[in-house]
């Protein structure tokens, strides 16, 4: 969620100056310091490598342990290791020197912490220290993640107490949007409209600002609108922007103007794969299935970083639309050994292993034979693949003697929900672009949002 005004979070505070400043000395040197190495790796997922880098500063350069316990707790947010991230906090903590005022970092490692406190389940300690953190220098962020607390807990009065108090400290367009995503989740979407249709009522001053303005039309629906701000914050290079605005193309049938978007894309610099995701999400709409898997492997080899999650799972969905369920299977089962807290990914593998179950095996007999029985049985499976289509309305796509349809070609078709919004997989926060506010500020790792 990096280049997105508000969501910058961390510079706003003042944070990334501390960083690259008082704590890792760096000035004006111009080869980057082991923590600044440390956190691009992050950014590009490399886990391994930064917890590397971070480890390497614990080893080698005194003075730094603060830093390098941060990037470590970071590492562990970002693979759901909350446990492990809760621990590196507080040695961080511990490590602050007392004679030296980091009031910004301090606070920045405290929301960090509450965050991996929420993400494990233990509200209580994170509510505590949000509670410390009202009386710091960033208490509108603290009423906010707070009253999220509050709302999760279904404690609707006090979490409205909560966000009002957060907007009077900080109407940006951020936090509006983050508590329209709260009521929405709590299915309360009314009492969230609220507050967008009051952050709608701001002019958008930068192209920074023009995408959150286009993130909250977009919420509300309004398309038009945010095509229009979006099409600013594309023009001014607002990291999800063009992502954002593919999607809206798509949830319009406007692949052209989606696939003109992405391919204009491509050369701009650090957006290879998001474009080739987004091309590849065309592909989906227009059928075109072998495209979509090259733009995947396109995207995938050109440093997918944070994308590549989702460009992992929607191979899985092309897969599945070719009706290669035996190859959509096996990617499912790396992905979710790769990415255990995929919810969408655990129900598509669910999903796949009753699928293949149910798939009689294939034949060499192509002539189009219905199975033995007849493809007219409804709860028993043939043994022979063809084009029967059965009496429960099977298709001769499937092939399937029992008469089952095959469903993977349509929008919203899947029993699971996954493709419940009529889109694809990837464009509901695409490449966390924060559609619903996502993770959190300049690294991405869910320090501020955590929802």
């Amino acid at each position: 969620m990096t280049g997105k005004g508000f969501r910058k979070t961390i510079c706003a505070l003042g944070i990334a100056a501390a960083l690259s400043g008082s704590l890792a000395g760096c000035g004006s040197e111009k080869q980057p310091t082991t923590y600044e190495l440390g956190m691009e790796a992050l950014e590009k997922g490399s886990y391994t490598e930064a917890v590397s880098y971070f480890q390497d500063m614990l080893n080698n350069e005194t003075g730094t342990e603060a830093e390098a316990y941060r990037g470590l707790g970071i590492a562990a947010v970002r693979q759901k290791d909350y446990d492990t991230a809760i621990s590196w906090f507080q040695k961080c903590l511990d490590a602050i020197p007392e004679n030296r005022n980091y009031i910004d970092f301090t606070e920045d490692v405290l929301f960090y912490q509450a965050n991996a406190y929420t993400q494990n389940g233990d509200t209580d300690k994170a509510m505590n220290l949000y509670n410390q953190l009202l009386t710091g220098k960033h208490a509108g962020r603290a009423y906010l993640l707070r009253g999220i607390l509050y709302a999760d807990s279904g404690k609707f009065g006090q979490a409205g107490q909560d966000f009002r108090k957060a907007v009077d400290r900080d109407d940006s367009y951020e936090v509006y949007l983050q508590i329209y995503t709260c009521y929405a989740r709590n299915n309360r979407e009314a009492d969230g409209a609220a507050y967008l249709k009051e952050a709608q009522e701001k002019i958008p001053q930068t192209p920074e600002e023009s995408y959150e303005m286009g993130r909250i039309n977009f919420e509300l629906k309004d398309y038009d609108a945010a095509i229009n701000d979006l099409k600013t914050a594309v023009e001014g290079k607002v990291d999800g922007a063009v992502m954002l605005l593919g999607k809206i193309y798509l949830l319009n049938k406007d692949t052209d103007s989606a696939r003109e978007l992405f391919r204009s894309g491509l050369s701009t610099e650090g957006q290879g794969s998001v474009c080739y995701n987004g091309l590849a999400l065309c592909d989906i709409a227009d059928g075109d299935y072998d495209s979509a898997l090259s733009n995947i492997s396109s995207g995938l080899s050109s440093g997918a970083g944070k994308v590549q999650e989702e460009l992992l799972f929607n191979e899985i969905i092309v897969y599945e639309k070719k009706l290669d369920f035996t190859t959509a299977l096996e990617k499912a089962k790396a992905f979710a050994e790769s990415y255990p807290q995929n919810t969408d990914a655990a129900r598509e593998l669910k999903f796949l292993q009753n699928r293949t179950k149910a798939t009689p095996p294939a034949s060499s007999d192509t002539s189009g034979g219905t199975g033995s029985t007849g493809g007219t049985d409804s709860t028993e499976a043939g043994t022979e693949s063809g084009t029967g289509t059965g009496t429960s309305g099977g298709t001769a796509e499937s092939g399937y003697g029992d008469g089952s349809a095959d469903t993977s070609g349509t929008d919203g078709a899947y029993s699971d929900g996954t493709y419940s919004d009529g889109t694809y997989a990837g464009t509901d926060g695409a490449y966390g672009d924060g559609t619903y506010a996502g993770t959190d500020g300049t690294y991405g790792d869910g320090t501020y949002s955590g929802y």
